[in-house]
């Protein structure tokens, strides 16, 4: 499968874009890279991490740091705070 050049929107003010995305319906399976490093906090997810020739779980406060043009998604299986028990005072 052929990952997509994803194109990253300039940012005005500053040498870095901060995306924060909440989904609610967990992450899509999007293949795809970019020429710009990322560093990706993953919260309240845990799933598969799919980075060049490698496959791995992650969990809750996944950190990663992707070098350029390198090939990258994730699947989340669950969200934490849908498993978690709702807790009264």
């Amino acid at each position: 499968m052929r990952s997509y050049l994803e194109k990253v929107p300039e940012s005005e003010d500053g040498s870095f874009k901060v995306m924060n995305r909440r989904l609610h319906d967990g992450i899509p399976f999007s293949w795809h890279h970019h020429p710009e490093y990322e560093l990706t906090l993953t919260l309240n997810s845990e799933g598969q991490r799919y980075v060049g020739d490698h496959v791995g779980d992650y969990g809750h406060a996944d950190l990663v740091l992707l070098g350029p043009n390198l090939p990258h998604t994730w699947a989340s299986n669950s969200s934490l705070m849908m498993r978690s028990p709702i807790r009264h005072w």
